[in-house]
């Protein structure tokens, strides 16, 4: 009786961005997470066939809960089919429509012809002939805010342990927040594309007392816009933003996932390469510690760790084939920052067992950012980040690289 009455969550929730020109979709897509929602099983309890279509305003993303089924379980003792809208209607925003028809007649007789997102305009580009903005605001701002709680949803739906901002927050908190909108533009509307909310923490300088450092904390764009280089244009308009306040010392970020950091490392290379290129970078300069790293980084804005994997990228790149002497000093290198950052932990293992960690560790960094270049290099900007994970797998599958193997130290 439990499989016949139960349905795959992440099939079952279906979710459409409603042109405000047509009144049409634009795009349907599913989510790639609904534990957050339905629990740990992803499964939907009590029907047969149910479909759960949440339609937004493709503006700013208004929304309407729309719910079906073919048939719904007869109460069975204390076994019942689950309210799908009350589990569901935690996560939207109170005044979320519930008539599909309604709400596309309601978009239709909106005047959107003058509509723009909140905040200011801090860049544009073109990608295969349309028009792309990025818009800047904060939470403070109530229009940010009614949009950010239209869409608070698909932090669930598509970052993996992601928890929605706490939109009625102190306002000196709320100016903290910093929101980036994604928009394609046309010349009958907008179309909510992706967005990246970063916080501005205080940074302990006595030197000067308003230095701040922003964290990135959610970054998501939509999956029909995937991989066609918006993400890469997101990232670098809100660094090349960063990068004019004087204020920000340095630009983090909140527990990035693999997909974002493969992103994030690839763009930082492309950004550094001209400066590292210029002061001559190589294991040796590196080690007798003549290359000026920390003035690099400080114009970079770059934590440590992270000004760290961009160097050890530029350095491999540029060793060449049969360079032993190069390759040494880099795996010297590289080994002793892994050692620096988990010195705690390899100290309580033997020696023998240290070094074979050690050296695992570092044969798994020397995979990854191989794959990181040659995505780099070969592949298509749009298609970076979509060609890292293949290559990631040709590695772990043992097609041209070694098994991916991790341990319990941080890299």
């Amino acid at each position: 009786m439990e499989e016949e009455w139960s349905t795959d969550a992440n099939e079952a929730v279906e979710l459409s961005l409603i042109s405000t020109a047509s009144g049409k979709p634009i795009a349907t897509f599913h989510p790639q997470f609904t534990y957050g929602i339905f629990g740990e099983s992803e499964n939907i309890f009590g029907y047969k066939d149910p479909n759960l279509q949440i339609s937004f305003a493709a503006n700013d993303m208004k929304c309407c809960l729309d719910i079906s089924y073919e048939d719904k379980m007869d109460p069975q003792g204390s076994v019942q089919a689950e309210d799908l809208e009350t589990i569901i209607a935690e996560f939207l925003p109170e005044d979320c429509e519930k008539d599909l028809k309604e709400f596309r007649t309601k978009i239709l007789q909106r005047d959107d012809t003058k509509w723009s997102p909140p905040g200011d305009k801090i860049s544009e580009y073109a990608l295969k002939g349309k028009t792309y903005e990025i818009w800047r605001s904060t939470i403070d701002d109530a229009y940010c805010r009614s949009i950010l709680k239209n869409i608070q949803i698909l932090i669930t739906f598509y970052i993996e342990g992601g928890t929605a901002i706490d939109l009625e927050d102190e306002e000196w908190t709320n100016k903290r927040w910093e929101v980036f909108f994604l928009y394609e533009k046309s010349a009958t509307n907008h179309t909510f594309i992706g967005y990246c909310t970063c916080y501005r923490y205080y940074l302990y300088n006595p030197k000067s007392p308003d230095t701040s450092r922003i964290r990135i904390s959610q970054f998501l764009i939509l999956p029909p816009f995937q991989h066609q280089g918006h993400g890469k244009n997101l990232y670098n308009s809100l660094i090349t933003h960063f990068l004019t306040i004087t204020s920000i010392q340095e630009i983090t970020v909140e527990d990035p996932s693999e997909a974002f950091q493969n992103l994030r490392d690839v763009q930082d290379l492309h950004r550094l390469t001209p400066a590292l290129r210029q002061s001559n970078l190589t294991p040796q300069s590196f080690s007798n510690k003549s290359f000026p790293g920390a003035d690099i980084r400080t114009r970079a804005k770059l934590p440590m760790r992270q000004f760290a994997r961009v160097c050890e990228m530029f350095m491999l790149q540029g060793i060449e084939k049969g360079d032993e002497k190069s390759m040494k000093a880099f795996r010297l290198l590289v080994k002793a920052r892994i050692y620096k950052q988990n010195k705690d932990v390899l100290a309580q293992l033997d020696r023998l067992e240290r070094i074979d960690k050690l050296h695992d560790t570092y044969l798994h960094v020397e995979d990854e950012y191989k794959g990181l270049l040659i995505a780099a290099r070969t592949a298509p900007v749009e298609e970076e980040v979509e060609e890292i994970e293949m290559e990631k797998k040709r590695s772990a599958n043992g097609d041209g690289g070694r098994a991916s193997k991790r341990v319990r130290v941080a890299e």
